[in-house]
């Protein structure tokens, strides 16, 4: 028997978990998004600057992902790096 076909699935949290999320980030002291990864979109890139904005919240990109977010965006932090 052969595998189905892939496809891509897109994500959606439910309500409640974005209720909990939204009151995560603001109860947080000092919040930061850390991106990577691959399957971006252009639309995904756009959201990502929006929320960061919208939230005061800065992003920072893991190594050999600085391309997902303006580097010269107010918002941008920095790669992250371990150490």
């Amino acid at each position: 028997m052969d595998a189905r076909r892939w496809q891509r699935v897109e994500a959606a949290p439910p309500v409640p978990e974005m209720e909990r999320f939204s009151q995560l980030l603001r109860d947080a002291r000092r919040p930061i998004v850390i991106v990577g990864g691959s399957g971006w979109t252009d639309a995904a890139y756009e959201d990502l600057r929006r929320f960061a904005e919208t939230q005061a919240v800065p992003v920072a990109c893991a190594f050999r992902y600085q391309h997902l977010f303006d580097n010269t965006h107010a918002s941008y932090a920095g790669m992250l790096v371990s150490g």
